[in-house]
């Protein structure tokens, strides 16, 4: 959808994705820690990122749990030095657990600051139409896609999980622009 609407986005050659059967480090859940060592560890293996995106696991976690993804990941970095390992915020829920989502994406944030990590911030894309409207209290559902789309020219797409389409494109541009950058584009369009 990027690439067919802007040919400054090219359509990605190559995705190897690995399936993982849970929700990324709910409740301090490393499993998924076992299934990229395995990946990584696999004969002839050329992977050189990685990124696990969470689903409702941040709003499902404790302090501790956040933490220990933290240090998984950088274990995993520190392992792995030819890998690039990419941190990730939970989507927004402005339900009873924004709270904790909110506290989790300041820790992910004031983390990668000061240890000089890669954050892909799905929580500040929810946060921000193209504007810079501030939407704090949205969800994964993108309100401000709703609003938005109403007073503008949106792209449609088939399917776009536990959002909008709007929402699930602006995504695919961030994370667009987080790889080019890391391939060493200097972000001149």
């Amino acid at each position: 959808m990027i690439a067919a609407d802007d040919p400054n986005y090219p359509a990605a050659n190559e995705l190897d994705l690995t399936e993982y059967d849970g929700d990324l480090g709910t409740q301090g859940d490393l499993t998924w820690v076992d299934v990229t060592r395995t990946a990584l560890d696999e004969p002839g293996n050329d992977i050189n990122l990685v990124i696990w995106s969470w689903c409702g696991g941040v709003a499902e976690n404790t302090a501790e749990g956040i933490d220990a993804y933290l240090a998984a990941l950088d274990q995993l970095e520190g392992d792995y030095p030819d890998v690039t390992f990419v941190y990730m915020t939970g989507h927004l829920d402005a339900t009873g657990q924004q709270a904790i989502c909110c506290c989790a994406t300041s820790r992910f944030r004031e983390y990668c600051n000061a240890h000089d990590k890669i954050l892909y911030d799905f929580a500040d894309i929810e946060s921000y139409d193209p504007a810079g409207t501030n939407y704090p209290n949205g969800t994964d559902a993108c309100e401000l896609c709703i609003t938005w789309c109403a007073a503008h020219t949106c792209l449609e797409c088939v399917e776009c999980a536990h959002s909008e389409c709007f929402n699930c494109y602006r995504k695919g541009q961030a994370f667009w622009w987080l790889l080019a950058g890391l391939a060493g584009w200097g972000g001149e369009a």
